[in-house]
């Protein structure tokens, strides 16, 4: 096994892997419904203008938010519980350092035979993983220009030219908060696509090496206790 093959072990120790890939296909698609609902009666609270006597919508969706939360949070417990038994705290619940355990098994399987895992090679692993983690950075590009736009377009359609297709400054106001809405949506859905898909594809390659890094650092102090 060369060094590009095992820099590629951390798609094997993901939590998605570990964990996520166990789930029922129900499990996801509630707890996936929960959280939608969630978003979506805070969405309406904030497109109501942040109506006072629509705040109960605030309130439901932040709760929806939490049932999401706990909902998954079990489900994972359930899982970890079932197949990691071994990692498991002495109260039958789990933490990072219960991942670490599950990760680090996982590794050493995966290098049983076809790695020598002297300190020198373990050195040498971990510096060339801290090297490739250093790489992945990102910037926020699409999220600032696009925000950048639509203000854009936003203060033109407001100083501007839409003034000349309103009949009065009601008129005028009610079509301003059209255009706003539709702003917002838009503004919402690259921050969406900024932070959840791209930024996080970035960041979860870079936690993934991480990991990897950290199970390495764990099996190297594991060798040398004294």
């Amino acid at each position: 096994m060369n060094i590009e093959e095992i820099l590629k072990l951390d798609k094997k120790i993901t939590f998605r892997k570990l964990v996520y890939s166990k789930y029922k296909f129900t499990w996801g698609l509630i707890g996936i419904s929960l959280l939608v609902i969630g978003i979506s009666l805070i969405l309406y609270w904030i497109l109501s203008n942040f109506e006072i006597k629509k705040i109960w919508a605030l309130v439901l969706g932040i709760v929806f938010g939490f049932i999401s939360g706990k909902y998954l949070l079990n489900k994972n417990t359930r899982i970890i519980q079932k197949h990691y038994k071994h990692s498991l705290l002495e109260n039958g619940k789990w933490d990072y350092t219960s991942i670490i355990k599950i990760r680090k098994k996982i590794i050493k399987k995966e290098l049983k035979g076809k790695v020598d895992l002297t300190n020198e090679s373990l050195l040498f692993i971990i510096d060339s993983l801290k090297k490739e983690s250093e790489i992945l950075k990102y910037n926020y590009s699409l999220l600032i220009n696009g925000v950048i736009i639509i203000l854009s377009v936003y203060a033109g359609a407001f100083l501007g030219g839409f003034g000349n297709y309103a009949t009065d400054i009601n008129d005028y106001l009610k079509s301003y908060k059209i255009i706003a809405g539709i702003s917002l949506l838009i503004i919402s859905l690259l921050v969406y696509m900024e932070l959840v898909v791209f930024k996080e594809f970035i960041i979860s390659r870079k936690r993934n090496k991480y990991c990897l890094i950290r199970v390495f650092e764990n099996i190297y102090m594991e060798k040398n206790a004294p």
